[in-house]
């Protein structure tokens, strides 16, 4: 009798609601958690592990990506400046090509698409928030 009542008790709970692709991003850190996380057309990217995350800052260059294997998806952003300061907001553009840019793509067997902000009329932007070369951490908000 105790297991019925339980199993009837169970029937009026409410089905937790689903995240908004917003909810799904990593929250923003500024500690070094290698995490990376974006919307791409309205979607949640988000990489898995802390090896589908990278960032290196070298003679001027700051690159920043991540990538899921299990959609054969990256993201990469790439910085032309020697001197990053945070606050710094970067507007990737058609006409910022020779000094940064942003890139999307997807590559497997039936899906070949590739997206750069250098080639195409959109407009997208990066501000860096925390830029530390001494503990090696990068920090950002992209829109």
């Amino acid at each position: 009798m105790v297991l019925i009542i339980m199993g009837i008790s169970d029937c009026n709970q409410v089905a937790p609601k689903p995240k908004t692709e917003v909810e799904k991003l990593p929250p923003a850190t500024q500690q070094g958690k290698y995490t990376f996380g974006c919307l791409v057309n309205g979607k949640a990217f988000v990489t898995r592990t802390t090896l589908d995350v990278y960032a290196f800052y070298q003679s001027g260059v700051m690159s920043i990506g991540g990538q899921r294997d299990d959609t054969d998806q990256s993201v990469f952003f790439s910085i032309n400046d020697p001197n990053i300061v945070e606050g710094t907001t970067y507007v990737f553009d058609n006409k910022s090509q020779l000094t940064h840019f942003a890139s999307y793509w997807i590559l497997n067997s039936t899906i070949n698409c590739d997206y750069e902000t250098k080639v195409n009329n959109n407009t997208a932007q990066l501000t860096i928030t925390k830029f530390d070369q001494v503990n090696l951490i990068v920090s950002g908000t992209f829109k």
